[in-house]
């Protein structure tokens, strides 16, 4: 399993403007399936992937939204197989996310471990270090150290279109993990750790202050209040704020401007991301030790109590 904790389904945000993905999905091409290297393709259940063969531009919507795009480990495990495709696909100069509907991610979702991927494809990308990083064999991947791990590794131009609310490791992936964002005014960030009893994951106890210095980080994860567009842009996360009609078509024209140049972006990336997260922050021990620290936050009392407060309201909401 990949891990997960807590869904945010409660949190609406009806002003916001609805996404909508355009064309038929892409199958994704699988690489991995138990010990062996193969060649088969799947149908996407959790995300909406299309590549423009003539931008080379490769567009992933998060696509639960009558869910909020919620996180699950189904989700995670069809990004990890869609961004192994990307690294792959000659076709793929650059990849521009975003989320269906009106949020971008209402956070994950500690009540589904539904895994939707073959088994057997979900244990051959892991085997072959292209999935889950669990920090012990045989345990959870948490912290998501695989998935930090392969958007670090990257080095096609990722560019996230942030569209409605983003909440804790959904907020990570939209803030950390790409080249640039771009936010309508009605996104909105949310680290609810300290509330849960848990620790930072997705790489935010390290990226984020690396990126915007100790104090601003401890404020956004240590205290947990909503955090505005305009925020994150003030703290350079966000390239900028667009209106909500125009956050897709700006997003798109910067990934085709930055598509165009893919290669030279690439060695870029190299270099930088070799000497600042390998070298300086040493990733995978600041991942290892997120992992464990995030694991012992789980086994105090203040993580339990906020899981009962959790079923209590999942149990209402059925009634």
């Amino acid at each position: 399993a990949q891990g997960s904790f807590l869904t945010f389904t409660s949190v609406r945000n009806p002003a916001a403007a609805m996404a909508t993905p355009t064309g038929t999905s892409l199958p994704a091409r699988v690489y991995y399936r138990g010990d062996k290297e193969v060649e088969e393709e799947i149908q996407l259940t959790r995300l909406h992937f299309t590549i423009d063969e003539k931008s080379g531009v490769a567009t992933i919507f998060w696509n639960e939204p009558k869910k909020l795009n919620r996180l699950t480990v189904s989700l995670i495990m069809e990004l990890q197989i869609v961004l192994e495709q990307c690294k792959r696909d000659d076709r793929v100069k650059a990849l521009l996310w975003t989320g269906a509907g009106t949020a971008f991610s209402c956070g994950a979702d500690f009540g589904d471990p539904t895994m939707v991927v073959d088994q057997e494809i979900v244990d051959g990308y892991n085997k072959a270090g292209k999935g889950a990083m669990p920090i012990v064999e045989g345990a959870s991947d948490i912290a998501l150290k695989g998935l930090v791990t392969q958007m670090m590794d990257l080095e096609k131009p990722s560019i996230c279109a942030c569209n409605g609310l983003a909440v804790g490791g959904s907020a990570n992936f939209v803030l950390l993990l790409h080249d640039f964002v771009l936010c309508a005014p009605e996104a909105k960030f949310k680290y609810p750790f300290t509330s849960l009893g848990l620790t930072p994951e997705v790489g935010s106890s390290f990226i984020l202050p690396a990126m915007i210095g100790m104090p601003a980080a401890k404020k956004m994860l240590m205290l947990g209040d909503w955090i505005s567009a305009q925020e994150v842009k003030d703290v350079g996360l966000a390239l900028d704020v667009v209106p909500q009609a125009e956050l897709l078509p700006k997003a798109r024209a910067l990934a085709e401007r930055l598509a165009a140049s893919s290669a030279t972006i690439g060695m870029q990336k190299r270099v930088i991301h070799a000497n600042f997260w390998h070298r300086a922050f040493h990733l995978a021990d600041a991942m290892q030790a997120e992992g464990e620290t995030i694991i012992e936050s789980m086994a105090q009392p203040a993580f339990r109590e906020a899981l009962k407060g959790f079923a209590k309201r999942a149990a209402k909401s059925k009634m």
